[in-house]
């Protein structure tokens, strides 16, 4: 009972970091046709977000979840060997997160529009691209832990019941 609660969790948490990543996504064709004092405006009119630090805390969850689950499912091992990708996965975007996304947010966040770097539109491409990046690994991460999750001992058994209680062979 616990696994299954433990796994719903992980799922959950990592579908909320996946809406928070593509959302960049969604944002980022507007985001890659704006001036610089707009692109700039869209990087700090989050700040409430960031103070918070409910992106990253929810991507700490996400991977800490995940390494959990990692050893909770370790009897399993078809279950283990996804919990195992998905836990690695979600811990490579927190790692591009950090190395790539995050210097820009904080090097953006003490600039003003009459205060652009010349070089803003490099900064933008580098930050866009690196959350292109982010978003794909943390959908693999949770693509691998419905995997999981479906390829658990009790889901066979169910599946096993099923088939008798409906005869399909």
């Amino acid at each position: 009972m616990l696994l299954k609660l433990w796994r719903s969790l992980t799922i959950l948490l990592t579908a909320l970091l996946v809406s928070v990543c593509v959302a960049q996504l969604w944002e980022m064709p507007t985001r890659l046709a704006m001036s610089g004092p707009n692109w700039l405006y869209t990087m700090t009119a989050h700040e409430g977000f960031l103070t918070l630090n409910a992106g990253p805390m929810l991507q700490i969850a996400s991977v800490g979840a995940a390494f959990v689950l990692l050893g909770m499912a370790r009897e399993d091992a078809k279950a283990f060997w996804w919990a195992l990708a998905a836990a690695v996965t979600l811990l490579i975007a927190f790692i591009v997160w950090w190395a790539f996304i995050y210097p820009v947010e904080m090097r953006m966040s003490n600039i003003t529009a009459a205060s652009l770097p010349i070089n803003w539109g490099q900064l933008r491409l580098h930050w866009e691209s690196a959350q292109v990046v982010r978003a794909a690994l943390v959908v693999a991460g949770l693509s691998a832990l419905v995997v999981s999750a479906l390829l658990t001992k009790q889901t066979k058994r169910i599946r096993r019941r099923s088939r008798r209680y409906f005869m399909i062979s």
